[in-house]
């Protein structure tokens, strides 16, 4: 829980957030498990024992100072999961924005490389083809800025 490791790249905060799932699933039992100790826990406080002539096994306050102390301690421990939880999810959205400007930069100079060449063409077949190229590029670089705006 208290791990600084957020991921260095995309798959590892993938494989984070999928073992933090288990862990989470993990603190859930507890949970369950510590309801049912502070269940029992409260017939030493609440309960009467006839048969034992008012004898009680332990002072009342102790155990709920125990209880207390475990109720506290499982709060923490599932605040320490949420805060986790969130730092992953934000390491996932920038190795997920790395991970798409990578992308975009590529097709950018792709296209670069494109819009760059000298060839401009030897006759009109090869004139036509290349300007269709370009309408085919400008439609994308169109739907591209749409994308970001």
């Amino acid at each position: 829980m208290l791990s600084e490791d957020f991921g260095k790249h995309l798959m590892g905060v993938e494989d984070l957030l999928q073992k933090h799932s288990l862990l989470e699933a993990d603190i859930n039992v507890v949970g369950d498990r510590v309801k049912n100790v502070n269940g029992q826990a409260d017939k030493f406080v609440e309960g009467d024992f006839p048969d034992a002539g008012g004898y009680k096994p332990c002072d009342p306050q102790v155990v709920r100072d125990r209880m207390a102390h475990l109720d506290a301690a499982y709060e923490e421990l599932q605040q320490l999961a949420k805060d986790r939880r969130s730092k992953l999810d934000e390491s996932r959205k920038l190795w997920q924005f790395y991970w798409d400007m990578a992308d975009e930069d590529s097709w950018i100079k792709e296209k670069e490389q494109l819009m760059s060449s000298p060839d401009l063409g030897h006759d009109l077949t090869s004139v036509n083809l290349l300007l269709s190229k370009h309408k085919v590029w400008h439609l994308a670089f169109i739907d591209c800025l749409y994308c970001l705006s």
